[in-house]
């Protein structure tokens, strides 16, 4: 026991005196917190207990006895010597934190005495950085910033902005989440005291809602512990409403359980006094009159405060003035103060001063820090009065003026979402929601396009927009096209429509149904009439919830005569456009509803709705003959334009100069005015670079696709219909101009269509998630030069025929052609000559009259020859409308067409590109000379690429040993000391030596065995494993690894998934049934998934026999467990990596490479062929059978090693190091390392 010295001493001095009295005392002197004695209370020290750990680290706690002599009460308190601070777990520190505190207030500590504790409790450098502060608070925050270092400040801001008040039951309970995060911010930002409350604050006034910030408002500025006894008072208060109203109607607002009396249960009123069946009849009538929106007016919540419906965020707009200068300004109820954009503050020149720092938390989670402000004076368009407001300039604005709370508050604004105005005292201004956008603004933006036009031609920039302001004026009085009303031509005079049933509008529909039928009728598109025949009609909603009416013309149809004209080749007019600089597009409004209709045809669109009968005086969509009726209309108003095209209702004008766009404009417009033609400006564009048209971009480099349609290409469940196949094979054929070889690689999905049912397998999914790739990747299609000359190679394989036209600046198009039964029948000669014919007539409308170069690497086919068989000789005939010249090439420079005509079997969709490097590495590292073709002769290396190439090898099976590799390459390469070689190779790969297990081999395993391949399978489960480290598309922590080994020749199967189910076990099974054979037996451990009835019964219906291994066995199952070993050094190596490459590397290490115990790789013993052959030659091998006897080897001291990593989770390094040994024991089983520890054998590899 001590007590304190009666004067006070140094801390230095201090720690002498203690050290002497423990000398004295002989007593072991401890590095312990003994300066707590500047309390008047007696403290004894108790020694530290030490434990030994079996990592070798020390366990030191230090116990406080504190004795009450007033109360004769002894008390303890345990805290433990921190080592590092940055190692800790953050919740354990926190803890620590809260112990040491507690402590310290009953002891009664000053700052200079928490000092002095900490420096011995904390074994950290970190103390030194402590004793400048100020308070313990400031402590703790340094102490809690060194784990805080781990976590990113801005996941701290997002979790925060994420925080809602809706989420959380009570406002102490949403205020106690913020305040948390809040602590985590303050701890890692060193930030003051006022800084915390008011970043505290300002987080809470961001997650409230809506109603909730409104009733906060009515305390103006109050503190924050105001606001929330405030908020509590009405939290109280609506729970007593809630509670009286459950009582008055007899309903539970929280989901009661069922609580059955006398088998009496209602679920409407949740009661137990009658059934529901006849609560029903009983309040029928109540039911049909009672209004549901007021009978579910206090249903349940999760917040007590505001009932509040989560809907789309409100952007609140008003315009106004600054200066004379017109702004626009959002109104937002979630900002505390106003704001300015800073391009509008140096565009209008307002004053600017420096303010003290506000730093706003963003919508993106970030922090901004604002320093200067500008006061000025504000004009509300629509109010009288002037308002002079401080604004803080915010560089990047979402607009140019942002109002806040400051100015609701301060000039008691009130929001009124009803008559959705602004009203202050007397004066009220329409408020703006969302998308609403005025008259004059749609002026505004619309001629803000038109600023794209250069300056230095600006008279005819100004003679354009004046044309286009005059054109707005009389556009929306133009009602019909002035031109001569068009007649419907029918197959027969008699028509008889089957009488089809008129469909209901619903209820929720009828007021706008109404609304839209009465503006048809007003602007002369339809007529109310009596009319002899009728087809069925109905409304669907547009995407801005407007009705567009449909019409069933599908029986009128079959009498009605197309007409004779052609809707122009989309692709093949884009491809006259050339490289222009300029690009306009005008839309035309309401399409076929300009065009007027002859009186006898009008009665052939009549339609009823809504118990009324209407028809069209105009031309009606769904029409059979509208389409070609409207491209015929306006193609002949502007007959005679140049650098015109007209598709349907699109304008498109294209020129190469701005001088002659101007005029054709000019002139396009002055047509449509003459014939009164409707133009949807909206939707119009002009003078643009580059131009978006029906899934084409367009513009002076090319024709490039449009990548948005492949969001509709979704592969997240299996086909399951030929409907849905056929959907995904129309999507890309939109494509296919842009795509080599798209129809060979589609030729798996199109086989699909052919027999009664399918199956969908993952080789489809992968094939349709190349093509994806591939259009995302496809490069722009370039305009053809006339002056140039074409050139089109072509070539031909087993199952299909491709082509490529280009000229010297790029590609123009592909072609390609699957070959059905018959064509595949055809000679090499025949093929390569189809592919000629087909390309030619598939390019016609470019080539035709020009002069093409064609390249074929078939000799034959120069037509030198003059003997041809009869089908060739009617193919010579449809060549004679090209001028063309054929050339032969070899084989190996006709790379272009030949990769489109390429890979067409269905085994090798799918391009092994790991295979082809392989090659190429081989062609690159042997000896000159020699070819891959050579026989039997073993390939020989030059000596100096020798270690280059099987560095290689090893890298590319996945980091395989030693004997494996070497089966893998003696028998296909000659190369002197081969194993020796891989050896050093394998044992100075550091990711070997760090992600590797160590395991040493015991002799007289149990080992499974089979008679037959596929006799018996083995699965087993691996995982669950992190995916935060791989690149996944699905949001999941986790995932599983389903694998199945065949005993016999060892090939397996790996699956990834992302939760184990009997579902996913079934479906694994299934397709291994379908790549290989169905099992007689399947060896698998005892887990949940296994024994579950659903598998049993599966099992059981395909005949295969089920056996589990015994309890805690995992070694009864080696084969399987072994594979598990192989996935985790596979995981921990490809890190970063996407999980679809890491099955791919870890199939490949499973399968490829050469296993110990069947002497060669699975899949050679299974299909006879070798990856690691370049000449793909098929060899079989005998198995046999090896025991390897253990050796006990002596390190020396000097050498390095690698230590076990006795800690970490299952994808850390398996080992740390190197570390040097020092010395060994007598037997040579324990080393001591250059750490000071000592370590037995079997944790080192060396």
């Amino acid at each position: 026991t001590v007590t304190k010295p009666n004067k006070p001493l140094i801390y230095k001095k201090n720690i002498s005196v203690l050290e002497n009295y423990f000398k004295t005392n002989k007593v072991p002197v401890i590095q312990d917190i003994l300066n707590s004695i500047a309390t008047e209370k007696k403290v004894s020290i108790k020694e530290s207990t030490e434990k030994k750990l079996e990592n070798g680290e020390k366990n030191e706690e230090i116990t406080f006895k504190i004795i009450d002599e007033s109360l004769g009460v002894e008390m303890k308190k345990n805290l433990k010597i921190i080592r590092e601070v940055r190692f800790m777990e953050e919740e354990v520190l926190n803890n620590w934190l809260e112990d040491f505190e507690e402590l310290s207030k009953f002891k009664k500590w000053n700052i200079k005495q928490q000092y002095q504790a900490l420096e011995l409790l904390v074994k950290d450098p970190l103390v030194n950085s402590i004793f400048t502060l100020e308070s313990f608070d400031q402590i703790k925050n340094v102490i809690r910033r060194q784990i805080l270092r781990k976590t990113d400040s801005n996941l701290i801001h997002s979790k925060l902005t994420k925080i809602k008040q809706g989420e959380y039951v009570y406002i102490r309970e949403y205020l106690g989440e913020i305040k948390k995060l809040v602590d985590q911010y303050a701890a890692f930002e060193s930030i003051s005291k006022i800084e915390y409350n008011r970043k505290l604050k300002e987080c809470f006034y961001h997650g409230l809602g809506f109603n909730t910030r409104i009733r906060v408002a009515e305390k103006t500025n109050g503190a924050l512990e105001e606001i929330l006894d405030y908020l509590e008072k009405i939290e109280d208060n609506l729970i007593l409403e809630i509670e009286k109203f459950k009582n008055q109607s007899k309903k539970s607002i929280v989901n009661d359980k069922y609580d059955f009396i006398n088998n009496k249960w209602c679920s409407h009123c949740k009661n137990n006094t009658h059934t529901t069946k006849t609560c029903y009849f009983l309040n029928r009538e109540r039911e049909k009159n009672s209004d549901r929106s007021n009978r579910n007016k206090f249903k349940e919540e999760k917040s007590c405060i505001m009932v509040e419906k989560k809907a789309k965020t409100l952007e609140l707009r008003i315009k106004g003035k600054i200066k004379e200068e017109e702004v626009n300004i959002m109104i937002d109820t979630g900002a505390s103060r106003n704001f300015i954009d800073k391009k509008l503050v140096e565009k209008i020149n307002l004053n600017e001063f420096e303010t003290e720092p506000l730093e706003i938390l963003t919508a993106n989670g970030g922090y901004v820090k604002l320093t200067k402000k500008t006061t000025l004076s504000l004009t509300i368009c629509g109010l009288e009065r002037k308002f002079t407001v401080d604004f803080y300039i915010l560089d990047k604005c979402v607009e140019e003026v942002i109002i806040g709370n400051e100015f609701i508050f301060n000039n008691n604004a009130i929001l009124d979402f009803n008559r959705n105005v602004l009203k202050i005292q007397d004066e009220e201004v329409r408020i703006l929601k969302e998308n609403s956008i005025l008259e004059e603004d749609l002026d505004r933006m619309f001629f803000e396009k038109l600023g794209l036009i250069k300056s230095e031609d600006n008279e005819s920039k100004q003679e354009v927009v004046r044309k286009i302001q005059e054109y707005k004026v009389i556009n929306n009085s133009f009602t019909n096209m002035k031109i001569e009303p068009v007649k419907l031509k029918t197959s027969t005079e008699k028509i008889e429509l089957s009488r089809k049933k008129s469909y209901i509008v619903p209820n929720k529909y009828l007021q706008k149904a109404q609304e839209e039928l009465t503006r048809l009728c007003k602007e002369g598109i339809i007529v109310e009439s009596e009319v002899c025949y009728v087809s069925p009609a109905f409304f669907i909603e547009k995407k801005n919830l407007d009705l567009r009416l449909v019409i069933d013309y599908r029986n009128l149809n079959q009498y009605i005569i197309d007409e004779c004209y052609d809707i122009p080749k989309i692709f093949e007019n884009l491809m006259m456009m050339g490289t222009n600089e300029y690009y306009t597009t005008i839309d035309l409004k309401n399409g076929f509803n300009q065009i007027p209709i002859e009186e006898k045809s009008q009665e052939l669109t009549g339609f009823m709705i809504m118990n009324k009968t209407y028809k069209y005086v105009r031309v009606p969509f769904g029409i059979r003959s509208g389409p070609k009726i409207f491209q015929k209309t306006i193609s002949r108003i502007l007959e005679g334009i140049e650098n015109c095209f007209v598709y349907i209702d699109d304008i498109i004008i294209f020129n190469k100069t701005l001088e002659e766009h101007n005029k054709v404009i000019l002139r396009v417009l002055e047509r449509l005015k003459l014939h009164e033609v409707k133009i949807n400006f909206e939707k119009s564009s002009f003078y643009n670079r580059e131009i978006k048209l029906l899934g084409y971009l367009v513009s002076k480099q090319g024709i490039q696709a449009d990548k948005k349609y492949l969001q509709n290409i979704t592969l997240n469940s299996v086909p399951k219909t030929k409907r849905q196949v056929q959907k995904i094979i129309g999507i890309i054929n939109w494509y296919r101009r842009f795509l080599k070889n798209i129809s060979e690689k589609l030729s798996p999905i199109t086989d699909l269509l052919k027999g009664e049912k399918f199956v969908w397998k993952n080789l489809h999914t992968e094939i349709i998630n190349d093509i994806k790739k591939e259009i995302n990747e496809s490069s722009r299609l370039k305009f053809p030069n006339f002056k140039k000359k074409f050139i089109l190679e072509t070539d031909a394989s087993k199952l299909g025929i491709g082509a490529v036209l280009y000229q010297e600046d790029g590609v123009i198009g592909y072609f390609s052609k699957k070959l059905n039964s018959t064509e595949q029948n055809y000679s090499i000669v025949e093929k390569e000559l189809f592919a000629m014919v087909k390309a030619l007539m598939f390019f016609k409308d470019i080539v035709q009259g020009y002069f093409i170069e064609i390249y074929t690497d078939n000799r034959n086919c120069v037509l030198e020859n003059n003997k041809f068989t009869s089908r060739i000789e009617r193919w010579k005939i449809l060549l004679n409308d090209f001028n063309f010249e054929i050339k032969s090439i070899k084989g190996e420079k006709n790379n272009i067409a030949d990769a489109l005509s390429r890979n067409c079997l269905i085994t090798e969709v799918k391009r092994n590109t790991l295979k082809e490097k392989f090659i190429e590495k081989v062609q690159d590292c042997m000896i000159d000379g020699m070819k891959l073709d050579t026989g039997s002769e073993k390939i020989k290396l030059k000596q100096n690429k020798e270690e280059e190439f099987l560095f290689f090898v090893h890298e590319i099976s996945g980091h395989a040993g030693i004997i494996t590799n070497y089966y893998n390459l003696k028998d296909f390469f000659e190369i002197k000391n081969l194993l020796s070689k891989l050896t050093k190779i394998t044992n100075e790969c550091e990711l070997c030596i760090k992600g590797k297990h160590y395991n040493k081999k015991i002799v007289n395993k149990c080992v499974l065995t089979a008679k037959n391949p596929f006799e018996r399978v083995s699965t087993d489960i691996f995982g669950p494993f992190n995916l935060d480290e791989y690149n996944h598309e699905k949001s999941s922590e986790s995932g599983y690894f389903i694998t199945l080994t065949d005993i016999y020749t060892r090939i397996t199967w790996v699956k990834f998934v992302l939760n184990i189910t009997a579902e996913d076990l079934i479906k694994t099974v299934k397709e291994w049934i379908i790549r290989f054979k169905k099992p007689e037996i399947m060896i698998m451990d005892n887990g949940v998934q296994y024994t579950s009835k659903k598998f049993k019964e599966f099992l059981g219906k395909m005949n295969i026999e089920c056996r589990y291994i015994p309890k805690y066995t995992p070694s009864s199952n080696g084969v399987s467990e072994r594979l598990n070993i192989a996935i985790s050094e596979v995981l921990r190596m490809n890190k970063g990596k996407s999980i679809s490459q890491v099955v791919k590397v870890i199939r490949h290490k499973l399968n490829e490479n050469h296993h110990t115990t069947i002497h060669c790789t699975p899949r050679a013993l299974l299909t006879g062929e070798h990856f690691y052959d370049p000449r793909c030659k098929k060899r079989i091998f005998t198995r046999k059978c090896v025991n390897n006897e253990n050796q006990l080897i002596k390190i020396a001291p000097g050498e390095k090693v690698y230590l076990k990593n006795m800690i970490g989770n299952k994808l850390d390094d398996k080992f740390l190091g190197p570390y040097t040994i020092l010395e060994s024991g007598k037997k040579g089983l324990w080393y001591k390392l250059d750490n000071n520890e000592w370590v037995h054998l079997k944790n080192l590899k060396y």
